[in-house]
């Protein structure tokens, strides 16, 4: 039985990056309104995809003027981060065994981009970054930092225990694990098969035990 524990911090597929925009300055912010803002995006996103996704059909949806939802997020594609980075959640750390704390990872990569609403940010995300390499600075380069910071540790503690190869390194397994599951789940063309994180979790299992 696998055990598990959260390891606090920026998270590995959805983390805290995905900032929302300035308060508008005066009175707080409306947490209700953030929330049916995001509710429509994420409706929008999951029905349609990332071209679905427009302030204009977050209007209609929710009735808030534009102005309201530019003063959270100034453009579409700080909405979808704010969608595929947040809230924050932690990477899980298992007390157990280097094949354990693989399969933990696989599982919760494959959960969080198995949902429509998260697949479809990123693939939006990553054409919009590939046009605007300062975008990508701002929305993505804190949440992926964040989240190789987590598994870094995870990988220290799994080297102090002795339960993993003195040698590996933690950005290549990062690499691996969301490599492979993004890319076959939104990229691949071929079927994402149902014993996809067991396989995986085995292969590099084999890549990274203990000499």
């Amino acid at each position: 039985m696998i055990e598990s524990s959260r390891l606090k911090g920026d998270g590995i597929a959805r983390t805290a990056a995905g900032k929302k925009g300035p308060a508008a300055s005066g009175r707080p912010r409306n947490q209700k309104i953030d929330e049916q803002i995001l509710t429509a995006a994420r409706e929008l996103l999951a029905q349609g995809g990332y071209d679905a996704l427009t302030f204009e059909a977050i209007v209609s949806r929710t009735g808030i003027g534009r102005p309201t939802i530019y003063r959270r997020w100034p453009s579409k594609a700080h909405l979808a981060a704010q969608i595929a980075y947040g809230p924050e959640e932690d990477l899980q750390e298992t007390t157990t065994s280097l094949s354990d704390q693989l399969l933990v990872l696989a599982r919760q990569m494959s959960r969080s981009y198995h949902r429509p609403e998260i697949s479809s940010a990123i693939a939006g995300l990553n054409s919009a970054y590939q046009n605007d390499p300062a975008l990508r600075e701002e929305l993505h380069t804190r949440a992926e930092a964040g989240a190789r910071r987590q598994l870094q540790a995870i990988v220290a503690r799994l080297k102090a225990r002795g339960a993993i190869d003195q040698r590996a390194d933690a950005d290549l397994l990062f690499d691996m694990i969301v490599g492979a599951v993004t890319f076959r789940l939104i990229f691949s063309s071929m079927e994402y098969p149902a014993d996809f994180e067991e396989a995986l979790a085995a292969r590099l299992y084999r890549a990274f035990r203990p000499a």
